[in-house]
């Protein structure tokens, strides 16, 4: 069950939204494998809008004043995947293609709100307790709840910040969570850590690159 929320962990790690346009470089270690991811956002129509390229894989997401997620994205010509999912109301309705299967269905959101980015959003939205929220996995795009909450002040790789500890709702959070990181002065987005795989594999740690 633990790779099952492997992807999500990692799409979810996002950065600040101080800023009208930003490019953040992440550095993510696995043991002594190093790589580098990227994100882009900006503001554009009264909302923030970012693109996480992730080699043949582009996502797409947007958010509103809120920092909930109003419409998300991917596009992977070569795996046949040119998927939306936009929040409508108290749904959210997804269409597309997706591994070259069709997909037209309504997920419900019960009153939730929905963060398929938790890295974007919960710095902004936690005020020290704890928030339930839907999201995508997008492994296979089912529809699931998480909560988020903040376990205070941690030193993160020399920095002192707030932690946030993600887990699935339900029977999954014995098996798998993760930590996300946020600086104390303005609520940036400063690392994620989680072990992303079966006994033995190494921890993994992003970090924004110097």
């Amino acid at each position: 069950m633990k790779k099952t929320f492997i992807l999500i962990a990692m799409l979810l790690c996002a950065a600040s939204v101080h800023v009208q346009a930003q490019h953040i470089p992440f550095t993510v270690e696995t043991g002594d494998k190093i790589s580098k991811v990227s994100y882009d956002g900006k503001m554009e129509g009264g909302f923030l809008k970012y693109v996480f390229d992730h080699g043949s894989i582009k996502y797409y997401m947007t958010f509103n004043d809120k920092f909930e997620t109003v419409e998300w994205k991917i596009s992977e010509p070569s795996k046949g995947t040119d998927f939306k999912a936009v929040k409508k109301g108290d749904s959210v309705v997804l269409k597309g293609k997706f591994n070259g299967r069709d997909i037209d269905r309504v997920d419900k959101l019960n009153g939730q709100p929905w963060y398929q980015q938790m890295g974007i959003s919960a710095g902004h939205v936690l005020n020290g307790g704890t928030v339930k929220f839907y999201c995508l996995r997008p492994t296979d795009l089912d529809g699931f709840f998480m909560t988020a909450t903040e376990m205070g002040e941690v030193n993160y790789r020399g920095k002192t910040v707030h932690r946030v500890k993600a887990a699935p709702v339900g029977i999954g959070a014995k098996f798998w969570s993760c930590d996300y990181y946020y600086d104390c002065k303005d609520l940036t987005y400063a690392g994620y850590k989680a072990v992303e795989g079966g006994p033995g594999t190494p921890v993994s740690y992003w970090y924004v690159a110097e």
